[in-house]
């Protein structure tokens, strides 16, 4: 059976938001090709080690990099079947490199389209059935627009490295988008892991408070509604995002109301 989103409606528009596109966008749409996040993953990584490390160092190296971006980008267009070309691509659009490359490439309203220009041609490529591809993919389809579909490869990615930020985070908020209460409760213990690493980020104030929330949603039950206006009340003290602090307020506000405070 597939697994229910539980988002109450304010929290909602905060999800919406998190997710960087309206409530009814989803680019890549629906598909059913899930075997890419379920394969063994027994294919040689060094290459893409390499190409990993090429990726970063020219990006801290360069303080313009529109020319290397066209040039990985026409390699991978002229070479759709080369998954390493595919690779360095997603790479360069992924999360962390993707804001070094906003500075030098106008892609602020061309995202969706670069994401999914890339992501049509590693969908049909072979698979290199390794891990560093298959996180590579994972990273490009949750900046594009993170389903629930995601929760097996978000959880493998987090159990075969539990140092990974990016996959723990994600797991942890799959985990807490469920219906079972049992699963959201994992999430919440998975996002308490990651602040032990993390410190308290906004990131991961902003993943506890959603955690919070859904439990609240779930459940009704009062110390998780308080919890989670806690860890909203801190992401608005360390937002910058004027509207981001808007729509948390109003989330605060409305769970205050449902307690009764």
């Amino acid at each position: 059976m597939r697994a229910i989103l539980v988002i109450p409606t304010l929290l909602a528009v905060a999800f919406a938001f998190a997710q960087g596109s309206g409530p009814n966008a989803d680019p890549i749409g629906s598909y059913t090709d899930f075997r890419w996040m379920t394969e063994e993953w027994a294919g040689d990584e060094r290459a893409y080690k390499q190409i990993a490390s090429e990726v970063k160092a020219s990006i801290n190296k360069k303080s313009d990099i529109t020319d290397l971006y066209t040039k990985v980008r026409s390699k991978a267009i002229e070479n759709p079947n080369d998954p390493k070309h595919l690779y360095r691509w997603m790479l360069l659009l992924s999360s962390g490199n993707y804001e070094k490359t906003l500075k030098y490439i106008n892609l602020k309203t061309d995202f969706q389209h670069e994401g999914i220009a890339v992501w049509k041609l590693v969908r049909k490529a072979p698979s290199p059935k390794n891990r560093l591809f298959a996180r590579a993919r994972f990273v490009l389809e949750a900046e594009i627009r993170i389903r629930i579909e995601h929760l097996p490869i978000a959880k493998r990615l987090h159990e075969t490295d539990k140092g990974d930020v990016y996959a723990t985070h994600k797991y942890a908020f799959l985990l807490a988008c469920n219906s079972n209460i049992a699963d959201c409760r994992k999430g919440i213990a998975v996002a308490k892991e990651l602040l032990k690493k993390t410190g308290e980020t906004l990131s991961t104030m902003k993943l506890l408070a959603h955690c919070y929330s859904s439990a609240w949603s779930i459940e009704k039950h009062k110390p998780d509604a308080r919890a989670a206006i806690s860890y909203y009340e801190r992401v608005i003290a360390l937002s910058t995002d004027d509207y981001d602090k808007k729509v948390k307020r109003k989330i605060v506000e409305q769970l205050k109301r449902e307690i009764g405070n």
